[in-house]
């Protein structure tokens, strides 16, 4: 979602997401979770993409957006990234398990605020 929605607002083409999870995608996505984004108008589709050592060493900045994602497995010191790569973690409640249509909505809205909220900080230079 995260993905989608930057690569919907980013104005600044230098710029492009490129949404990974910490496994490959032989689950499809989640109806529930396509139906939530599809509702505020952030389309997506396809299966998650696996996040990978070669995708990691293409990154510039790296949001760690899911709260059940270990964020050490972003630890530069591990020699597989970037020196300079900037990891960011926003924790967000991962839309697995046992959740409501209505609780996956507000997790709709608040990756959608942390991401305007980004995508204006690479507008100003932030980044």
């Amino acid at each position: 979602m995260a993905e989608a929605y930057f690569n919907m607002l980013n104005k600044n083409k230098n710029y492009k997401a490129s949404g990974a999870g910490p496994f490959r995608g032989y689950m499809p996505l989640d109806k529930k979770d396509v139906a939530a984004a599809r509702k505020f108008g952030i389309k997506i589709k396809g299966r998650p993409r696996g996040i990978s050592v070669d995708l990691l060493r293409k990154q510039d900045i790296i949001v760690n957006v899911a709260n059940d994602v270990p964020s050490n497995l972003f630890d530069v010191k591990r020699g597989y990234m970037k020196k300079n790569v900037k990891v960011i973690s926003w924790s967000v409640r991962d839309t697995s398990g046992s959740i409501t249509n209505n609780n996956i909505e507000e997790i709709v809205k608040k990756i959608m605020k942390k991401v305007e909220k980004f995508v204006k900080e690479l507008e100003k230079g932030k980044w």
